[in-house]
């Protein structure tokens, strides 16, 4: 894969602190970001580092509902009564629970994907990745829908929760394999947002991710991974 494609990267510390308050993927940002670091993917002449801003009330309500915004910004101090009696249609609850700096750290996984897709809105960037960002499905059928639709751009939701290993032991896949599916989609030569997702065995999403990052800035990575340090 050609190294000219210029890559955003979204991160700043803020926007790891607050992703890694995420119940169920709690300190992972931490890992994978640590991971990418340590490889010096991030010195590469092809990547800049993007820094992220939460999304506001106004960005939030193009796609959600108002009412769903104020439920959320209302999470934050619910007791778990209220969450059953008043949050449950809008899904907050048994499966994503509410948590300190709820909405702030929704907001800030939002503005990182807004971020993204700025760089790709403007041309500054071909590919945008933000690993904190996704968590919905991606549509399988990828040739078929590309040439049906023929997008201007393309979103990759890169959940790894298939990989083999992972808790939720649904498939067996490698990171060789969704690496091939990335490779497949970015060589459609669209702007391409990279996005996270499902992942419940830390390491191996780390490991996952900063591969397919190394693989879309035309990056072969050593064998022997780096000391890191997970902050």
């Amino acid at each position: 894969m050609s190294t000219e494609r210029k890559i955003a990267y979204v991160y700043s510390d803020e926007f790891i602190h607050y992703c890694n308050q995420l119940p169920k993927v709690k300190q992972r940002a931490s890992l994978v970001h640590s991971l990418i670091e340590a490889y010096g993917l991030l010195n590469l002449n092809n990547i800049s580092i993007v820094q992220p801003e939460a999304a506001t009330f106004k960005e939030l309500a193009k796609f959600h509902s108002k009412d769903y915004i104020t439920c959320l910004q209302k999470a934050d101090d619910c007791d778990e009564h209220d969450v059953e009696e008043s949050l449950e249609e809008f899904g907050i609850g048994y499966d994503c629970p509410a948590f300190e700096d709820f909405y702030k750290c929704l907001t800030m996984v939002a503005g990182g994907t807004l971020k993204a897709v700025e760089c790709l809105d403007n041309k500054s960037h071909s590919i945008a990745i933000n690993w904190c960002g996704g968590w919905h499905h991606a549509h399988r059928v990828v040739k078929e829908v590309n040439s049906y639709f023929q997008p201007d751009a393309i979103v990759c939701q890169c959940g790894v929760d298939g990989l083999a290993g992972d808790p939720m032991n649904s498939f067996n896949l490698t990171q060789y394999g969704l690496g091939a599916s990335v490779h497949y989609i970015s060589s459609l030569e669209k702007p391409l947002l990279l996005l996270g997702g499902g992942g419940y065995n830390f390491p191996n999403a780390a490991r996952c991710w900063t591969y397919i990052t190394a693989m879309v800035l035309g990056k072969k990575l050593p064998e022997d991974i780096p000391d890191h340090e997970v902050q």
